[in-house]
Parts: structure tokens; sequence; C-alpha cells
């Protein structure tokens, strides 16, 4: 219901609103609320024409909620809209639920990207004839773009102007083109008495002097092939000056005082800088999809800074004719062979393995760190070999892989959890000051050494147990502090 359902038809309006009682023979207590939500009405329409209404929707398809609460659209409703965002495309306005109608701009065509500004007040107004019958609401107060008289209209041509003031106000030209102010005009071009003359009257430089083309005393053309036979000189005074060649994505980016860059870009293909000389050799600078900087080569010749041939993937290896004199400031002599006898004097610690079939195949002298590593009948210092576990970092709680062939000075209880270990897997724990107690885990089978006895294992004070996993799930415990 809305001041749209009220006839112009005095009589027709008794009873038109369901809020206002205007029937022959009200009663008199019915006046005062009829009038005051008459009021109301009028209020609601005052702000449509203000444009104080929500408004709201997403870019395209924008609403607005009347307060009203519409039946339906009504030929001649008219809002104040004020769109929350910019328009990306196809414009629609939907009032109170009643249905998305497309919005027309003055021209006739409907509104799309650009049309509509985020903020901006637009005197819309409902159409039912619009977009073949359907309805669509109408920008109104700008002239529709077939209402020709509302433009300034141009002279067809300049030989009816009295002076060049007058000619570029036809011409939509503000101001002296040239910023030069010419002494005198002639009443038309048929005036001059010559070329010259001409050209001071249209207030035109030297440059219409010279002759287009591709060389001699010519100004060169854009859009087409152009040849300079002598040399060209860019300078932007107090800024850097930039040769740009490619899209202008770039032309944003500031050039430094003093400095010069030539810009080659692409959008989609590879942009390149290419130096080449006559029936020699050409060198070709891109960039790659990827981000690369890759160099390539048309001909044979090697790549080399002042006469030395730079050493990359595509070279190396024998036959290079490349001589790395160190690595990392080591001589060959420094750094251990793969292939033939070899002895290695001073501290090395050996990552990898040692051994070949079982065979040694190198000599460890001075003082060596081998890391869980496996020697075969290794003889140290001419003596037998002796090794101890390192400590695990683990003291109590549950143990993780970590502890493997470790040592635990215990601080608390020890549980063992199943598929943790391997099989072979030793582990030391020292009890220290107190008790502790070992308990195996879920699915984990825990036996006392020599015994059928399983279940959790109390580790006396200072006492050493020593478990050995059979498997992932079998343990067997021992050492004379356990029971």
């Amino acid at each position: 219901m809305s001041i749209f359902d009220w006839s112009k038809t005095a009589l027709t309006n008794g009873t038109a609103d369901p809020t206002i009682n205007w029937a022959e023979g009200q009663p008199p207590s019915t006046v005062n609320d009829s009038a005051r939500s008459m009021m109301a009405r009028l209020a609601y329409f005052r702000d449509w024409l203000a444009g104080a209404m929500t408004q709201g929707g997403a870019s395209n398809a924008y609403t607005i909620t009347s307060g009203e609460s519409l039946s339906a659209y009504a030929s001649g409703m008219r809002f104040l809209w004020k769109p929350n965002a910019n328009s990306t495309g196809a414009v629609t306005l939907n009032v109170d639920g009643r249905g998305a109608k497309k919005v027309y701009m003055p021209s006739g065509s409907q509104a799309g990207s650009g049309d509509i500004s985020v903020n901006a007040y637009y005197d819309v107004v409902y159409v039912p004839t619009l977009d073949s019958g359907n309805g669509g609401f109408k920008i109104v107060g700008a002239p529709d773009a077939t209402n020709t008289a509302l433009f300034l209209q141009k002279s067809s041509n300049l030989s009816d102007l009295t002076n060049a003031g007058t000619a570029r106000t036809n011409l939509g030209v503000s101001g002296n083109l040239y910023n030069v102010t010419a002494s005198a005009f002639a009443l038309t071009l048929l005036d001059d008495a010559n070329a010259g003359a001409a050209r001071a009257t249209l207030e035109l430089g030297t440059a219409a002097l010279k002759n287009t083309g591709a060389s001699g005393d010519a100004v060169p053309l854009l859009n087409v092939a152009n040849t300079f036979s002598a040399m060209q000189t860019i300078d932007v005074a107090g800024t850097g000056s930039r040769l740009q060649i490619g899209p202008s994505f770039n032309g944003g980016t500031p050039v430094n005082a003093g400095d010069s860059e030539i810009d080659v870009t692409a959008w989609t293909g590879k942009p390149g800088l290419r130096t080449s000389r006559h029936n020699v050799n050409s060198w070709l600078m891109g960039v790659e999809s990827d981000g690369r900087l890759n160099l390539t080569q048309n001909g044979s010749a090697a790549f080399q800074v002042s006469g030395n041939t730079i050493w990359h993937a595509g070279n190396d290896g024998a036959g290079s004719g490349l001589d790395a004199d160190t690595v990392d400031g080591l001589q060959g002599s420094d750094l251990v062979q793969i292939s033939g006898s070899q002895t290695i004097t001073g501290a090395k610690n050996f990552t990898g393995g040692l051994s070949s079939g079982g065979a040694a195949v190198a000599t460890l002298t001075g003082a060596e760190t081998l890391t869980n590593k496996t020697l075969t009948s290794p003889v140290i210092n001419g003596g037998t070999s002796s090794a101890r576990p390192q400590a695990s970092s683990e003291t109590t709680g549950t143990l993780t892989a970590a502890s493997a062939n470790k040592t635990i000075q215990a601080t608390g209880n020890i549980t063992i959890d199943n598929s943790v270990f391997s099989a072979g897997d030793i582990i030391l724990v020292y009890a220290g000051a107190s008790s502790r107690t070992i308990t195996p885990g879920i699915g984990v089978t825990m036996h006392l050494d020599a015994t059928s006895t399983t279940g959790a294992r109390t580790l006396a004070a200072q006492g050493v147990a020593m478990l050995y996993f059979v498997s992932a799930s079998q343990v067997i415990v021992c050492g004379a502090g356990v029971t």
C-alpha cells in the first residue's frame, strides 16, 4: 500500500486505504487516526523523493526498501536512488522485492559497467512500456540522446566564421590551443595572401613546414614505419629518460633523475633485447613466462666476459676446456677420491657408509666421529674396537623411536608402546635415586628375562635394566634390580 494506491477520483478514496477512513458518515473517533495515517503516507513519499530509504543489493543487482511494502509497481513511481556499489555489468533495480527491473540510461540503453557510481544520486521513474512491456526504471534529469535540440549545434564548416575565437568556440576548444597569441586573423582563409598567412591564421607552428615521410626533412608518422638517419636524443629536463618499446604498463613507474632506461615489454609473448653484428652472431636477452632471464644466441660463439668463457650447465664437464681451480677454496688434492686408495688424516665426521662388501675402503687416523654406522671387524689404533651408546633426551613417560639403542637416566616411570621400536633395538634404563616402573603399552608383551612372567616391572633405585626388542611388539627386560 502506498500513495500510488489512492485514486484521483475523490469519491473512491473513502476506503481505498485500510489505514485511512474518509467514508461518508465516518465516526468522529476515526478523524484523527485517518489524518495521521495520511501524514505518514506523505512522509514515505517524501523519503522516496529525498533518497531517505534503505539502499542495498550487490553490484549490478541493486535493491531499495521503500518502507511501504509495495504490492506492485505503478506507472510514474519515482525514487531518488543512491547505489551502494559501482556497476560492473547490466544494471537492475528491485523495490520491496517486487521483482528486478532493468535500469535505462537517458539515452535509452540499459545501464551497464561504469554507468552507475557508488553513493551518487539517480532520479529514477518506473515506466511500464520499457523492456518490451515488462517495465523498467528510467534515469531522468538529463536529455535523451535523440533530443538534439538541447545540444550545442556546431557549424558544419569554418567558412562562415568571422575570427579565430569564434572558430575555437565552435570547435569546442577552450582558450588558445597553442598558448600563442596571433597578431591578426583573416576573416576567412580565402582572405590570406599566402600559405604563411594561412598558418598564422590557424596559429600553426614550424611543424607545418615539414614534409611527412620516412627520411629527409620530414615529420615521423605514428603507426607506420619510420627510418631515422641521424642520432636521436631523448632528454627530459629534471627527470630520467625512458625509451618505451611495447605496451606501456610500466609507464607510471618513475625514472630517477639522471637515469636512463630502455623498457622492452610484452603482455603474453617474450620481451627481448637483441644485439647483432652483420654476418657474425646475434644475442637475445629475454624474460621467459616463468620470470627467468634467458640469454640465447644465434651462432656458435661462446658467451664471454672480458674475453673469458662463462661456465654454465651447457658447457661443463670433461672436454669443456674450463678449469675450476678450487671448490669452496679447496684444491682437488684436499677432496676425498671416489676410486683408489687414499689416506685421510685429521678429524672427520662420516655420515655415510664406510663399507663395501664387508671390506674396508678407508683408513681413519686421529680423532674420528662415526654416527649410527656399522663397521665390519674394525681395527682402531691397532687394537680392538669399543663404542658406547648415546644418551637419550627422553627420561620419563612414553618413549619414542628417538630412544632406540640409547641410554636413559630415568626421572620417572617409563612406558613402551607397540610398533615404535624394531627387532634388535636395545635400551638401557638407569633408575637413579628412586625406583621406576617400566610398563608395556597395549599390544606389547614384555617378558622378565628367562621367565614366562609378563607385565609391568619395577626397577629398583640405582638399578640398571636392559630392554631387548625381539620384535616391534615383544620385549625382554633384564637386570639385577628388575622385579
